[in-house]
């Protein structure tokens, strides 16, 4: 069998708004929800987009999307820490953690209907489609945002204008990092433990990822890094 080499251009092509699982997990999501026995859930997650997006127009195809777009990044991270052969010992120091399940994360309590019992049967239909498709990749060596695109087109781009969002092209953020590298202040933080990286607008990260690829090179800790790099964004779908 031959694989895909994971990218943020295959994601879309497997994963995006026109394609068949988008279209099949977005019915079963469709089919487990009870808007009389989820409504809380929903009204969770409308004041966090609210604060982005102000009033939203059919708000519930924007929630389905956000949950969809969550369970499929949750599933790459984790088949990729897997393929890695990451143990919980190893995400202990690299402060990963260990269960990277969206039921788990506080922060995504919005779309914890999903997991709950009643709806297992339609959970293990979903994670079984994606996996399907995930086992064409080969998700290895992954030196990029690979998300980004995906976000994008999952989210409207009248949405991401409204709110002026707009995501760096990875060779753009790739040359930033790079004419960094060539100031002073950089050789400084290089040689120090105890340097602090944030990006107030990370998106999904491009600039974090590629800050630590950069690094990398230089055989800098990666412990140190994951320790030492921060990123915030008022969107908690994109981060």
């Amino acid at each position: 069998m031959k694989y895909t080499k994971i990218n943020s251009l295959s994601l879309v092509s497997n994963f995006g708004k026109n394609t068949v699982i988008f279209i099949k997990i977005r019915q079963d999501l469709g089919i487990s929800w009870d808007h009389k026995k989820y409504h809380h859930y929903y009204n969770d997650w409308g004041h966090q987009v609210r604060k982005i997006y102000g009033e939203i127009k059919r708000p519930l195809d924007l929630y389905f999307n956000h949950i969809y777009l969550l369970m499929i990044i949750n599933e790459i991270i984790e088949l990729y820490l897997n393929a890695l052969k990451i143990t919980d010992q190893k995400r202990d120091e690299l402060k990963l953690i260990k269960s990277l399940k969206l039921k788990d994360n506080p922060e995504y309590t919005f779309l914890h209907w999903i997991y709950l019992s009643e709806n297992n049967s339609s959970l293990t239909k979903i994670n079984k489609n994606v996996l399907d498709v995930l086992n064409r990749f080969t998700i290895k060596n992954v030196e990029e945002d690979i998300f980004y695109h995906l976000y994008e087109d999952i989210i409207s781009t009248c949405r991401l204008e409204k709110t002026g969002e707009y995501y760096t092209p990875n060779w753009l953020s790739k040359y930033i990092i790079g004419q960094i590298a060539n100031l002073e202040i950089n050789k400084t933080l290089s040689d120090s433990d105890n340097y602090r990286i944030l990006d107030p607008a990370c998106g999904s990260g491009t600039f974090l990822i590629n800050f630590i690829n950069h690094n990398l090179a230089k055989n800098l800790s990666l412990k140190n890094l994951l320790n030492n790099i921060h990123g915030i964004d008022n969107n908690p779908i994109a981060v």
